[in-house]
């Protein structure tokens, strides 16, 4: 033996290997479920699945399913079984998956399939408008294959054996809740509507601030005006004191004022009439003379407070009358 042929036949050998471990597979993870079911229903565009969901839901008594569906000839053809049933299956497939109804495995209808074992069989008959699976013992599922052959025209009755299976192109089963489903579009839901209260709330706001803001500067530039016209009523009230004789008398009153809190005296009387000033007070006795001149003032008596200086005679009042 040569070589090349060695190495050729030991290729040939792991090739065979491998397809023997792909069948090995195919034949372990296949599954009849005791409780499939099967049916048909017409075409809704667009919402297929959701059909097949529902009429699978229906057809099993529970949302809690799991599902294989087709569309073919303008009807949906599914299998289902409860999620529940199929727990300790949880990655096998069906072969009845890979014949349904325009799938590239399949026959066309009318069209029988079997499934024997040594405990019970299985029927998968699909006829123009409509499928069913039956399960019993080995001799009624031949009986009523039969049967239904027959009233099909004689249809094509195929049994499904290992080496048929392991040709077939797996189809995995699918898992959909209503429940679930519902839950998924109320969040949908809840998240639009979330999204679009946020959005008006945000627009609101904005609003309201916008419009605080523009009376804000409203009140700010009538607030602004106001000072400001305050403020040049005090510089013109301040200019006018500043330009009037008003404003000597004050300084020329606070001078005397002063001038005889110094001398430790006070100031009686002190009035302002036709631009003539009239003043007397009383200071102590001990104030000298000329100290009482600085004043500009006269000595006019003394009573029991101290002398008592005016800066005229007529200024001084006593006893509540003008001399």
């Amino acid at each position: 033996m040569s070589f090349a042929g060695a190495a050729d036949q030991g290729g040939n050998v792991a090739l065979e290997n491998n397809a023997l471990s792909a069948a090995d597979e195919a034949l372990q993870s296949f599954y009849f479920p005791a409780e499939v079911i099967g049916g048909s229903c017409p075409v809704v565009k667009g919402d297929e699945e959701a059909v097949a969901w529902h009429a699978a839901a229906e057809a099993c008594a529970t949302e809690r399913i799991h599902f294989v569906w087709r569309v073919h000839d303008d009807r949906i053809w599914y299998l289902a079984i409860r999620s529940e049933d199929l727990a300790s299956h949880s990655k096998s497939w069906c072969p009845f998956a890979s014949l349904l109804p325009g799938a590239p495995d399949a026959y066309d209808a009318p069209i029988v399939y079997t499934y024997y074992t040594d405990e019970s069989a299985t029927l998968m008959a699909v006829q123009r408008d409509g499928l069913q699976i039956i399960r019993g013992s080995s001799s009624i599922i031949k009986a009523k294959a039969e049967r239904i052959s027959r009233e099909n025209g004689n249809a094509k009755m195929i049994d499904l054996i290992p080496d048929k299976i392991i040709l077939l192109k797996a189809v995995p089963w699918e898992s959909l809740s209503l429940l679930e489903n519902r839950a998924r579009r109320f969040m949908g839901f809840v998240s639009v509507m979330s999204a679009i209260v946020v959005t008006l709330l945000s627009v609101f706001i904005w609003f309201m601030s916008s419009v605080a803001q523009l009376a804000y500067k409203s009140d700010l530039k009538e607030l602004q005006a106001r000072t400001a016209s305050s403020l040049l009523q005090l510089q013109q009230t301040a200019m006018v004191l500043r330009t009037s004789d008003m404003r000597e008398q004050l300084a020329t009153f606070n001078k005397l004022n002063e001038n005889l809190i110094n001398a430790q005296g006070w100031l009686k009387l002190y009035t302002l009439k036709d631009k003539t000033v009239k003043w007397w007070g009383v200071v102590p006795g001990n104030l000298t003379s000329e100290r009482i001149q600085d004043l500009g003032a006269q000595t006019l008596e003394r009573n029991d407070e101290g002398w008592v200086i005016a800066n005229s005679k007529d200024a001084y009042v006593r006893k509540g009358k003008q001399q």
